[in-house]
């Protein structure tokens, strides 16, 4: 690959005409296991590369353990996810940091705007129904009782 990963994803964030900055690296395994955070107001943008695949995911500053990955925020906040539920592992391992950018691109306003102390308790809870309906939806996986 050459690049680190930090250097990826900024060359990848360059293409924006208001990119977010301050890019911390939190973890650097090359291609294993990294992670790359840009903060933005209240928001972590988390670029995370694990065995060769990249992902976007989101948290607020105030509770980083609490990601969302992208395609689950784009449905909940476009009405229609980001990624092809039906691809392999080798269409997956094509992503790239700039695909994720372009993802970034997409949700970043709905999410900078949502993202906010003050809602945080009733977003989340929104997100976490989101995110078992796309379980189900894309896995079978059994909805909780009272989470249709």
């Amino acid at each position: 690959m050459g690049d680190s990963l930090r250097e990826t994803v900024t060359r990848a964030l360059s293409a924006m005409v208001d990119p977010p900055e301050d890019l911390e690296t939190v973890i650097d395994e090359g291609t294993w296991n990294s992670v790359v955070t840009a903060r933005e107001r209240d928001v972590l943008w988390r670029f995370v590369c694990e065995k060769s695949v990249w992902r976007l995911e989101v948290a607020p500053s105030w509770a980083p353990g609490e990601s969302f990955d992208a395609d689950l925020l784009a449905r909940h906040f476009l009405g229609q996810g980001l990624t092809n539920p039906k691809a392999n592992l080798d269409e997956l391992m094509k992503k790239s940091a700039g695909d994720l950018v372009s993802e970034l691109k997409q949700i970043r306003y709905p999410v900078l705007e949502a993202f906010r102390q003050g809602n945080w308790s009733e977003l989340r809870a929104a997100l976490m129904t989101s995110g078992r309906r796309r379980d189900f939806e894309l896995f079978g996986r059994p909805l909780p009782p009272g989470a249709a």
